[in-house]
């Protein structure tokens, strides 16, 4: 074996013969051979690798003890530094990068020290969930062929029966069309979404060819999808008739983490007290700031961020213009009155494409490049893989580095390292900031000479896999830099501990919106806010009494529900889990006298309708009639944050106490009690805000009482059982 191995390098042999494991696996006893192809070998024989069980017992042997490892981690009984001090590396380039982060790790302070090996600890169980899901999440990587086929369509991550469209699908592009067989059958697949492709009625898809890639659109009668391999052969698509699309739930971007934690290692001592808010940021005294704003309070929040030398931070509550309004001075001043190169973040495609639309504007277009894959939809013309079709290699190298201006995702980001070897920024502005976790963003925040962040820490929080608790380890040092969850985003860390050591040259809050009534954002404002919103002066509608839905409507049930801006309605217990049918049927009727009204015009941008669970989402669009289904949006909470509709229906289907507890996200911020979920819901509405809910349960939350409360005393009040639906 040792003669054979010399003959490919070692990682290859082990890789060769961990396919070989996966091939066992799958076939069993098998014959045949491997061998490795290298290009640079002129002669171009390939080189043969023998395929021997003791070698893959070693390699078995070894994952065994790497997952032990792994869960040691974990558990916190051991740190990845005393297995890196323990492990003999015989490469000489990697033993020096392991010699470097090893004498920068034993450098660091306490505190230090322990939030590196916290979020190690972190990372490791994120990926560990990411792959096997936990008592509370079975929708791990494992579940691809440990669930049943039953279970996902319960959980709507599945779609069967699907022909390909032969004459419609592009082979070239591999981008493939789907008609349905089943239009009634639902799912919560979205555009965007990583999927798995492979053929119906073979038994367990893993012992068959699975194909990736991303959906491109879905409607009720047909889907796109972008395949990831462009080489694969077509035939191998034209030989089955059926077949099923599933959500991939793989997480490739988990591991991506543990080098941003690498970085923050190896930043300066500076640098690292700056990030962990020890030293108090700096700002430019003498700098001349010409702004053409009127707004005299957003043009010092401007100034603000200008002016500081390290980071800003600005808290923007819902509608209040983070992107349309901030983002676009920002952009406007640093493209006419500098020459920094601006590197624009945020945590969603939606996010980043908005920010697309501020910098493409015709009046004030701004030059800019999209780091983004080659399925990117919207402003694909602004993508490297777009530029790159365009040009010859040294006109592209001149137009990346000609160009000041980047936006990305920062999952793309991740994925696209190479362009800090391309470019050096000036700055990074990161919008969508309360969302993104510190791991995500630390090691990018060490290249960074500064940064803003903009964001609301009063909305959905960065999304986790494991369940957080605060730690009350009296051995936890962290709490000293603000830090009582490892799972909390950067963004909010580093504002309450602004605001508790009255660093006020640091941070601002965004106070005047422009989305909701007046009557919604009071809600807000008693909630959440302090009463810190306020009306922007320019748009009488936020003022009207009555909305232009109350003013057209027919039926008396209609103006009954529009006669106010905020209406809850009470709904009886039900002894179904995470469904409410009751719920479902008032909403029924409401969406068919809403089409009955012959002036009613509704747009996509007219009603959605929230519901923390999938079960209830599903119990609302199957009775929705076929014609409102393209319509009307119906999901959860967290695929509303960032959109809005005219009216707002928000259906709790709790009929258990625990129930209320998963429908809530509650944090202590600011000395007041603030549930995440609900403010993302009430504050998506702009005209009409409706919450129907079981108020025996609800009001069992404190914040969910005090909601109750003030509807009562200032909106519409209902039961649903005194109202005659049919």
């Amino acid at each position: 074996a040792t003669n054979w191995r010399s003959s490919v390098w070692q990682n290859h042999y082990a890789q060769a013969n961990c396919y070989n494991l996966l091939l066992d696996s799958v076939y069993g006893i098998r014959n045949g051979s491997s061998a490795i192809l290298y290009s640079s070998d002129f002669a171009a024989h390939p080189r043969n690798v023998p395929n021997l069980q003791s070698f893959k017992k070693e390699i078995v042997d070894f994952r065994n003890n790497l997952f032990a490892f792994h869960r040691k981690i974990i558990n916190g009984d051991i740190s990845i530094f005393d297995v890196f001090s323990s492990y003999d590396l015989k490469n000489q380039f990697q033993r020096d990068g392991m010699k470097e982060i090893l004498e920068a790790y034993d450098s660091l302070d306490e505190i230090e020290k322990e939030y590196v090996d916290r979020y190690f600890q972190f990372i490791f169980k994120e990926e560990l969930i990411s792959k096997i899901g936990n008592n509370s999440r079975r929708d791990g990587y494992a579940s691809f062929w440990r669930e049943s086929m039953e279970y996902k369509k319960d959980n709507f991550s599945i779609i069967t029966q699907l022909d390909l469209d032969i004459d419609k699908s592009n082979f070239d592009e591999q981008h493939l069309i789907f008609h349905k067989e089943d239009c009634e059958e639902l799912s919560f697949l979205r555009i965007g979404d990583p999927i798995f492709l492979y053929p119906e009625n073979i038994g367990n898809p893993t012992e068959h060819y699975i194909l990736k890639g991303y959906l491109r659109n879905i409607n009720n009668e047909s889907i796109e999808i972008s395949l990831m391999n462009k080489a694969l052969n077509s035939q191998y698509l034209l030989n089955n008739t059926n077949w099923i699309i599933e959500i991939d739930n793989s997480d490739s971007l988990t591991k991506k983490q543990f080098a941003n934690i690498s970085e923050f290692i190896l930043a300066s001592s500076q640098r690292r007290n700056l990030l962990l808010g020890r030293i108090e940021p700096t700002i430019e005294e003498n700098i001349n700031i010409n702004l053409n704003i009127n707004d005299n309070y957003i043009k010092s929040i401007i100034a603000k961020s200008i002016s500081s030398k390290d980071y800003f931070l600005i808290q923007g509550p819902p509608g209040t213009g983070k992107t349309s309004i901030i983002i676009k001075h920002l952009a406007q001043y640093y493209w006419e009155h500098t020459n920094l190169n601006i590197l624009f973040l945020a945590y969603t495609n939606r996010a980043v494409d908005e920010i697309c639309a501020v910098l493409s504007n015709e009046e004030n277009h701004i030059p800019f490049i999209k780091i983004a894959s080659k399925e990117a939809v919207n402003y694909r013309e602004y993508t490297l893989a777009q530029l790159s079709s365009k040009y010859t290699l040294q006109a592209l190298k001149q137009n990346v580095q000609s160009n000041r201006f980047y936006v990305s995702t920062i999952s793309s980001l991740q994925t696209n390292p190479e362009i800090f070897s391309l470019k050096k920024f000036d700055l990074v502005i990161i919008d969508e900031a309360s969302q993104v976790l510190e791991p995500q963003i630390i090691g990018i925040l060490t290249k960074m000479p500064k940064f803003i962040m903009i964001g609301d820490e009063k909305q959905l929080p960065a999304v986790i896999q494991q369940e957080q608790e605060e730690i009350n380890d009296e051995n936890f040092k962290l709490s000293e830099i603000g830090i009582s969850k490892i799972g909390t985003s950067i963004f909010s860390r580093l504002l309450q501990n602004a605001k508790q050591k009255g660093w006020d040259n640091c941070y601002m809050m965004l106070k005047k919106q422009a989305r909701m009534h007046k009557d919604i954002q009071d809600l807000a404002n008693h909630l959440f806010y302090k009463n810190s919103l306020e009306i922007r002066e320019e748009f009488d509608w936020q003022t009207e009494r009555e909305s232009k839905y109350c003013k057209t409507a027919n039926s008396d049930f209609l103006r009954n529900i529009f006669s106010s801006r905020i209406a809850f309605i009470n709904s009886s217990k039900e002894f179904n889990s995470k469904r409410n049918i009751s719920e479902a049927k008032f909403i029924k009727y409401f969406i068919q006298s809403i089409f009955q009204e012959e002036t009613a015009i509704l747009t996509p941008k007219s009603l959605g309708i929230i519901s923390p669970f999938r079960l209830q989402c599903a119990e609302i669009i199957q009775s929705m009639p076929q014609i409102a289904r393209d319509t009307i949006s119906v999901d959860t909470v967290e695929r509303f944050q960032g959109s809005e509709r005219d009216i707002i229906i928000v259906s709790y289907a709790v009929n258990f106490d625990y129930e209320r507890e998963m429908a809530s996200n509650i944090e202590l911020i600011d000395d007041l009690l603030v549930d995440r979920k609900l403010n993302v819901a009430i504050t998506r509405a702009r005209e009409h805000l409706i919450i129907i809910g079981c108020e025996e349960i609800l009001a069992k939350s404190p914040i969910q009482r005090k909601l109750i409360n003030y509807i009562k005393e200032n909106g519409l009040y209902l039961d649903l059982s005194e109202l005659q639906i049919v």
